[in-house]
């Protein structure tokens, strides 16, 4: 999950993928970020890497649907892979 906020802010990153994400950073399993939820969740996140190429395996629905909004917004449906 660190990787998304890496990507977030380091251009060199060519693309990511995220095996099992949190749903939240209210999951046990969710790295301790202090505020982070004031700014955002782990969904809202994933979706701001768009155009980003990115693959999501076994996301949770939420991450997925947002990532597909968000991706579908950015117009790069073609970059956002979800897999089992």
């Amino acid at each position: 999950m660190l990787a998304t906020y890496a990507a977030l802010l380091e251009p060199d990153i060519g693309g990511l993928v995220l095996c099992r994400p949190p749903a939240s950073h209210m999951d046990n399993s969710a790295p301790p970020l202090l505020g982070v939820l004031r700014a955002l969740d782990i969904p809202q996140a994933i979706g701001m890497l768009a155009p980003l190429p990115l693959t999501l395996l076994q996301a949770p629905a939420e991450c997925r649907q947002t990532a597909a909004e968000a991706y579908r917004l950015a117009r790069a449906d073609d970059r956002l892979k979800v897999g089992n």
